[in-house]
């Protein structure tokens, strides 16, 4: 799944260890695009993709207003949170300029359950910030400038997923009484995101040919954690040690062109674009393991998570897409091709980045190329039905982590079974398509309401899908055997391929004072194989989201 902040990537990927929160009184709209069924956007949408842009100064002034602000308090008991927001904008009196600036402070304590316990590391310290201007260069240009700001700070688990870490102990209750016994579990955790971005939008009256729109955006994500200094300190290899550091940058730049023309009685609306995007990633970790502190292999204890590398990924892309419309019926078709470029960081630690050839450690470059054709089809049968399909192709490179994770290696003797890193994986494919029926109608139960209905139904399948090395390591392998392997064995591979299916189905109604909604998804799938087994029985697949019923009524 991707992430587009006000045109710009957020490539965060330290999986449960965190995530971006972006604060929902800044943002003006989000759209969803689910599946592999868009071309504006490349390598690695397979789930969909998540635009989300942010407000400015319209948003908020009505009328002719010049000047306004907006001041919102909010108390939530149970956790005594306070939630501040401020913000002040206005506009010059002929509309050329516009600027807003906004800023929303969250702080809370642990929430309480119903037995009046605390839900342990749920408690919120979140202060965001935005900057947004708008400068109208000429009638028909238009330079928008933003930037954003936003942090947390806080105790939690490694994996960010509530109270998942282990109970204390009475003894160590006991000890270190009951706030540190608990917080020896955690870390405390710091990050701060940075986002800023340019965008140019150029759109001549008499040319429908041009409509232009460049921009240009860098993100910068820093997240820091740190153990107590009474945790443990030989316990936590692979879970980032005592200390770690992450560090994500992205930098993008786009340009884009929709020209409206037509072919007789087809219209088309024709849709060009070149990208541009480098991510960029630092990790480092500290261990200081009594080993570890006295071990050179080991850097002393400082040294990037082997299962977390340092790297970089570049990707160009350009795309075409082209929607025609006949009548009622509009055929979409989309060609999109795209150049990732990856290079793993050595590891400081020579345990982790050994210049023997059984070891398999190579950081090098590798790119990965191909195309991505979809085709899209919508029909409005009547004013009350419209009937949809897409197909779909695409591709994605392995990331950093599938590249470039490895296993240590001292000698044959003492090394892991997989060491090498994993520069020889193909890239991961997926064939999708969905169709589904749209059902509106206005005046259904009174003069001012509408409702809607609609049903989806989609399958993926996926080859070549990558996965770490587990289990039965090569064919045939037998594990405890003894059975020879071959030196420098990759950390992961591809596996045999798998596929996904489901159903949507969603409804909504809405009238002047009513309104209401109901959802209801299901998904299953099956592999080739298994993960640990890529040549063994069939199984279920074990990531599929869960049967969801979803109400509302307001």
């Amino acid at each position: 799944m991707k992430v587009i902040l006000d045109g710009v990537p957020k490539g965060f990927a330290k999986y449960r260890q965190g995530s971006i929160f972006i604060e929902p009184e800044l943002i003006r709209q989000i759209e969803v695009n689910k599946g592999a069924h868009t071309s504006l956007y490349g390598n690695g949408g397979f789930g969909g993709v998540i635009t989300v842009d942010t407000k400015d100064a319209k948003d908020m002034l009505g009328g002719d207003a010049r000047l306004g602000a907006f001041v919102k308090y909010s108390r939530h008991s149970n956790n005594a949170e306070d939630d501040v927001t401020v913000a002040a904008y206005g506009r010059t009196e002929d509309g050329r300029f516009d600027v807003m600036a906004f800023s929303t402070q969250r702080k809370s304590d642990d929430l309480r359950k119903p037995d009046g316990k605390p839900f342990r590391f749920s408690a919120i310290d979140a202060p965001s910030n935005l900057l947004k201007l708008n400068l109208r260069l000429t009638p028909e240009q238009l330079l928008t400038l933003t930037a954003m700001k936003s942090g947390s700070t806080g105790w939690g688990p490694c994996a960010a997923m509530g109270e998942d870490v282990s109970t204390p102990t009475e003894a160590e209750i006991r000890r270190y009484g009951l706030d540190e016994a608990w917080q020896r579990k955690a870390v405390c955790r710091d990050q701060d995101d940075d986002t800023y971005s340019v965008k140019w939008q150029y759109a001549p009256q008499d040319n429908p040919w041009v409509r232009l729109t460049a921009t240009a955006g860098y993100s910068h994500t820093d997240q820091h954690d740190q153990r107590l200094p009474s945790a443990s300190l030989g316990s936590y290899l692979g879970s980032l040690g005592n200390k770690s550091w992450a560090s994500y940058v992205d930098r993008i730049a786009e340009l884009r062109n929709e020209s409206v023309f037509a072919t007789g009685a087809v219209s088309h609306l024709l849709m060009t674009g070149v990208q541009w995007h480098k991510n960029v990633r630092d990790t480092l970790m500290y261990y200081p393991s009594l080993t570890a502190l006295k071990d050179p292999g080991y850097h002393y204890g400082y040294f990037q998570p082997y299962y977390m590398p340092s790297g970089r990924q570049e990707t160009r892309g350009l795309y075409l897409q082209d929607a025609m419309t006949y009548g009622d019926v509009t055929l979409t078709a989309a060609l999109r091709h795209d150049r990732v470029l990856s290079e793993g960081v050595p590891n400081v630690a020579s345990r982790y980045n050994s210049a023997l050839p059984a070891a398999g450690h190579d950081f090098s470059e590798k790119t990965h190329a191909d195309w991505s054709p979809r085709l899209g089809l919508f029909w409005k049968a009547s004013s009350a039905l419209a009937l949809f399909g897409d197909v779909s192709r695409t591709w994605r490179a392995p990331t950093i982590d599938e590249m470039y994770s490895n296993e240590y290696y001292v000698s044959a003797r003492l090394g892991s079974s997989t060491p090498g890193t994993s520069r020889d994986l193909a890239v991961e494919r997926v064939t999708a398509a969905r169709i589904g029926v749209m059902l509106h109608r206005q005046g259904l139960l009174q003069q001012r309401d509408d409702a809607q209905l609609r049903v989806t139904a989609y399958r993926n399948r996926v080859e070549d899908n990558i996965g770490p090395r587990l289990g039965i390591l090569v064919e045939g392998y037998v594990p405890g055997s003894g059975m020879g392997l071959p030196p420098g064995l990759s950390s992961y591979r591809n596996l045999a391929g798998l596929r996904t299916e489901g159903v949507e189905v969603e409804s909504y109604y809405n009238s002047p004072r009513l309104f209401a909604s109901a959802s209801l998804s299901s998904q299953f799938g099956s592999r080739r194989g298994t993960h640990r087994d890529p040549w063994g029985k069939n199984e279920p697949v074990s990531t599929v989201a869960p049967d969801k019923l979803m109400t509302g009524l307001g």
